[in-house]
C-alpha cells in the first residue's frame, strides 16, 4: 500500500466506536420491546409504568417505586 493509499484509507474510515454504539442501541431497543410485549401485552403482569419502574429500580433501588410516573423520567439523574 502506498502512502497516498494509506492516507486515503485513514480519512475515509469510520470511527471504531460508531458500530458499537449502534449495536448497543439496537440491542437495548429490542430488549425493551421484548419486555413490553411479553410482560405487558401478552402476560398482562405489569402495566407500562410499573415495567419502567422495575427497570429504573436496577439503578436507583426501591426509590423508583415511590415516585410514581414521574420517577420513571427522573430516576437516573437523581442517583447521587
Amino acid at each position: 500500500m502506498t502512502t497516498a493509499q494509506s492516507a486515503h484509507a485513514r480519512t475515509t474510515s469510520r470511527p471504531a466506536w460508531r458500530p458499537i454504539v449502534i449495536a448497543t442501541l439496537v440491542a437495548a431497543g429490542a430488549d425493551a420491546a421484548f419486555a413490553f410485549v411479553g410482560y405487558v401485552l401478552i402476560d398482562g403482569r405489569y402495566n407500562s409504568e410499573t415495567l419502567l419502574q422495575y427497570v429504573a429500580s436496577g439503578l436507583v433501588g426501591p426509590r423508583a417505586f415511590g415516585t410514581g410516573a414521574a420517577g420513571v423520567g427522573y430516576a437516573a439523574p437523581s442517583t447521587r
